[in-house]
């Protein structure tokens, strides 16, 4: 049975190719409450609010946040928006909801992250070297 969609409706396949994520995917970030599409029958239907999510939590996991702290962040627009459907439109931003602090814990995990990456690199090159300068 074929599902009639309004404009702003997408299915499951849809969605995924949008996100470029799996079905899996989807059904996961439903089970931990990130986004909530309609249900009809055993079809999910994804509106524009679950794909405003959807971009959230892309963008979060891009810079490097958990998906308890994405949820959280998600909670915190939701309650905004709630509270004043003219900041509805803020949310479509995760930057817009993070505050300097957590900008600020983020980009020194990152940035930790990145020195370690560095000393790996450097530690790989000079066992590399080694082992050139070893075998001649």
């Amino acid at each position: 049975m074929a599902i009639d969609l309004l404009p702003d409706e997408k299915s499951i396949a849809q969605t995924a190719k949008e996100f470029g994520v799996s079905f899996r995917t989807l059904r996961f970030y439903e089970s931990k409450g990130l986004i909530k599409p309609l249900r009809i029958g055993t079809s999910r239907i994804y509106t524009s609010d679950d794909r405003v999510r959807l971009k959230l939590i892309a963008t979060g996991k891009r810079l490097g946040f958990s998906l308890a702290q994405i949820h959280e962040l998600i909670g915190e627009a939701a309650m905004k928006s709630e509270a004043d459907e003219s900041e509805r439109a803020a949310g479509s931003s995760l930057t817009e909801l993070l505050s300097k602090d957590q900008i600020g814990q983020q980009l020194q995990i990152i940035e930790r992250q990145r020195e370690e990456i560095d000393q790996s690199i450097a530690e790989l090159k000079q066992i590399l070297q080694r082992d050139t300068t070893s075998s001649t």
